[in-house]
This record gives structure tokens, C-alpha cells and sequence, in this order.
């Protein structure tokens, strides 16, 4: 009974042990020629952005992704997801238009209308929220101001709010 209490300790630290080495980490290298990667050499492929050290490794990345992709998980790399730009209101949900914004937050948010801007700077939070659900990676602002007004005056939305 003994002996057994000392394997299961033994296995549950060689387990620990074997968790460690594969704990997720992201990409540094290329998984075509395994060189330092460039971040501005990459592509987006089922959702992941996948980053080469050249444009050449992309044409035989495409030609074996999977087998790529399944060694990259084995070696607990991550891989960093698609971005996904704002395109939609967060207040109606209707397209943006990119005239009408405000920035908070060190972040700019693009509305449909000058009604859906005024909706939003009285509860930011409240669509912040709603677009970081939605994953959706919002633009830096080019102000430090807590908002900053875009479009005219007066633009408001066809639609009754």
C-alpha cells in the first residue's frame, strides 16, 4: 500500500512536470523553415493569424496547414486569433460610418449616427462591453481626450431612435 502512495505522488508530479513543458505559448518561430518570425509577414487561416519569417513559407504553409497547425499545438504554441475590426453600431447594429465617433478609453468607437455617438457617450460602459462580448478589437485613438467628436453637428440617423 505504501509503494502505491509513491507511484501515485511519482505520477502526478511527472504529469505536473509534463503540463508545464506543454503550457500554451505564443508564436515565435516560422512552422515552415522554423526561423524568427515577422510580424508583418503572416496569414489569416480558420480564424488564427499565423506569422512566417518570409512571404515564401506561406504558398508551402497553405499546401500542408494542417499538419502545420497540428504540430504547432502539440508544441503548445497559440496562436494569436483573427482580428476582428468594428463594422457594426454598438448601439442599432447597423453599419458604421467611419465620419461619426468618439474615442474613450484610449480607443476610437464608430457609430451609424450622431443619435447612436450621444447614446453611447451617456453609458460607455454599457457598449464597451457589448463590443469586448462580440470580440471585436477596437482602433487606437489618436487622442488622449476622453472623447473627441466626429462628424458634424446636427448628423443624425434616417431612422427613429
Amino acid at each position: 500500500m505504501r509503494a502505491s502512495s509513491v507511484f501515485a505522488l511519482i505520477s502526478a508530479a511527472v504529469l505536473l512536470a509534463a503540463g508545464s513543458l506543454l503550457a500554451e505559448k505564443p508564436q515565435a518561430s516560422c512552422p515552415v523553415m522554423g526561423g524568427k518570425i515577422n510580424k508583418e509577414v503572416y496569414l489569416d487561416y480558420q480564424g488564427s493569424r499565423v506569422y512566417f519569417c518570409c512571404p515564401g513559407c506561406k504558398e508551402p504553409f497553405l499546401a500542408k496547414a494542417d499538419s502545420f497547425l497540428t504540430s504547432m499545438k502539440q508544441q503548445g504554441i497559440l496562436l494569436e486569433k483573427t482580428p476582428n475590426p468594428q463594422t457594426l453600431c454598438p448601439v442599432m447594429g447597423n453599419e458604421v460610418n467611419r465620419q461619426v465617433f468618439a474615442d474613450y478609453g484610449g480607443k476610437r468607437v464608430y457609430f451609424c449616427c450622431e443619435d447612436c455617438r450621444e447614446k453611447f457617450e451617456a453609458e460607455p460602459e454599457k457598449y464597451l462591453k457589448k463590443l469586448k462580448d462580440q470580440g471585436v478589437n477596437l482602433d487606437d485613438s489618436p487622442s488622449l481626450e476622453r472623447f473627441e467628436r466626429g462628424a458634424s453637428e446636427g448628423e443624425k440617423h434616417p431612422e427613429q431612435h
